[in-house]
């Protein structure tokens, strides 16, 4: 029951014990494992793609399998340039597996689409309006913006304008938060 909890969160979560053996993951972490970008499960264990990474997330596993159990946090990079995976990595204590780690990250390729998603179904934003509010979150300028979409800079203060309507904000730093908040708690 716990576990199905997990799998409806829509981050990526794998459960390992103290050596990084995967014990159970869900179908979000194995969408990450099946690109072979970053990370992946070799033999059953959870490793990195990168030597250096995957010596870090061993430590942290077994750190967090303790004792004494200390979550951490593990940055892997990714073969294909994306943006990285930052993992969590934390003490999980399970009755027939006592010393297990907990493995949660988001997935940043996920990201962005999920909270597009989220902002036009919570917000009634539209499309364009939810793609502008995603790029201004990652520190995107509107001058870039504009190109990107192929408008004026104009066109996107306008709908910049439509997105703080409707949001209910008056600057770019409050959309930021709330893309990250819709975001932390959606995925």
């Amino acid at each position: 029951m716990a576990l199905a909890a997990l799998d409806v969160l829509g981050l990526p979560v794998i459960i390992t014990g103290p050596t990084a053996s995967v014990t159970w993951s869900n179908g979000a972490a194995g969408a990450v494992l099946r690109r072979l970008d970053g990370l992946v499960v070799a033999s059953g264990t959870l490793a990195a793609v990168d030597r250096g990474d995957g010596a870090r997330l061993a430590r942290s596993i077994r750190s967090a399998a303790g004792p004494p159990a200390v979550a951490s946090t593990v940055v892997i990079r990714r073969r294909d340039g994306g943006l990285p995976y930052v993992l969590t990595v934390a003490p999980l204590a399970r009755a027939r597996h006592p010393s297990s780690a907990l493995v949660v990250f988001r997935d940043p390729d996920a990201s962005r689409a999920q909270a597009t998603g989220r902002l036009r179904a919570t917000f009634g934003l539209t499309a364009a309006e939810a793609d502008i509010a995603c790029a201004i979150a990652q520190g995107d300028v509107l001058t870039d913006i504009a190109s990107a979409r192929g408008v004026s800079v104009g066109t996107v203060r306008n709908q910049l304008k439509s997105v703080f309507a409707k949001l209910g904000v008056s600057r770019q730093t409050d959309v930021v938060t709330l893309v990250a908040d819709i975001n932390h708690v959606g995925s």
